[in-house]
């Protein structure tokens, strides 16, 4: 089946833009529309008139006007059609090197600091090559810039980004599909759970991240990071949560028949989930990039009630909680708080198809 429409990932602009966004209202640069997005309910749509192009992992410009916007929290597949179609895209110099040295089992957090300081020093030169990707995502993207929206809502401005993704991933016979069960949290990033009793832990700690967030905290002398220092390493670790997430994706477009998650609100995760750049990639995969993809590749995606998820063994015994374990007065063996979630988010997509 043909889908003609464009996919739209949502990236958020930063909050000193407002008096520019209100500039381009106020000149005719940007258009109230009457056009609506799934699950934007409320919100207020504005098409720009004059073309917009990216600059940078930080930078959007609308006629020329700059919008520092989170150009980099994107899926792989976009993010690099965005930085390959922008022939003035700039990054920071030797920004292979700092992904690799981020991700490096065992960095030095002081190290890793002197490595980003060295690299902030030299200009920041053009490089249309998407460091910050996952090497394999299983999509390809094109970036339509022209279908560009601007995105009002509780007093917040947004940018959907449009483009026409496709999926390429080679899915098993439809005999050995099975349904999934997936719990969201911050560690592990995902937990799934097939119907097979397959269970998969997805996107642990991050220890350089973990440090380098308690040095800048002021818990180490000389850890703290300026804003420009802070912007890069938020890319990177948004980076750094994308992988794993992007794996698990093709996973479960490969094996998944429906895929079960909770129904969650944006309003409900936005202080736990966006308050950190790795974890705002969660945030972006349960809300956009799971869907999306699930809809691309004809997979169902069911979102159940959310209630005791964690502290039930399925279908209603009442257990008790303790640390990251769950512990069911019947059963007697105690297992992954996570691993019961998902086990139970499963257990509820299979009885609402029953």
């Amino acid at each position: 089946m043909a889908h003609q429409d464009p996919d739209r990932y949502v990236t958020r602009l930063d909050h000193t833009n407002t008096t520019h966004v209100h500039d381009l209202i106020k000149t005719g640069r940007l258009k109230p529309s009457r056009m609506t997005l799934r699950g934007w309910y409320g919100a207020t749509i504005y098409r720009p008139v004059n073309p917009i192009t990216a600059h940078s992992d930080h930078q959007l410009r609308v006629g020329g006007v700059p919008l520092r916007a989170q150009v980099y929290a994107l899926p792989s597949a976009p993010y690099e059609a965005v930085v390959r179609a922008s022939p003035e895209y700039r990054q920071p110099h030797d920004m292979a090197d700092l992904v690799e040295a981020f991700n490096r089992p065992g960095q030095d957090p002081a190290q890793f600091r002197g490595l980003l300081r060295a690299s902030l020093i030299h200009p920041v030169p053009i490089d249309q090559t998407p460091h910050l990707a996952s090497t394999d995502h299983g999509c390809q993207a094109t970036w339509l810039p022209g279908e560009t929206l601007f995105v009002k809502q509780d007093g917040l401005w947004f940018v959907a980004m449009a483009f026409q993704l496709k999926v390429h991933v080679g899915r098993v016979h439809a005999r050995e599909r099975v349904p999934f069960g997936i719990d969201v949290n911050a560690d592990p990033m995902l937990c799934m759970v097939d119907a097979r009793g397959d269970v998969r832990m997805v996107g642990h700690p991050h220890g350089l991240l973990d440090a380098l967030r308690r040095d800048h905290c002021g818990q180490v002398p000389g850890g703290t990071l300026t804003l420009q220092e802070v912007r890069v390493l938020r890319a990177l670790a948004y980076a750094a949560g994308r992988g794993p997430l992007e794996a698990a994706l093709t996973h479960l477009l490969v094996k998944a028949n429906v895929i079960g998650v909770e129904r969650l609100t944006t309003r409900g995760m936005q202080t736990h989930f966006v308050a950190d750049s790795r974890e705002q990639a969660s945030f972006d995969w349960l809300f956009a990039w799971l869907p999306q993809a699930a809809y691309r590749a004809g997979v169902r995606v069911e979102r159940v009630d959310p209630e005791h998820t964690s502290q039930i063994c399925h279908p209603h015994v009442r257990g008790r909680l303790q640390g990251r374990e769950f512990h069911c007065p019947e059963c007697g063996t105690p297992q992954h708080r996570d691993v019961n979630a998902a086990s139970n988010v499963l257990a509820r997509i299979r009885h609402t198809r029953r």
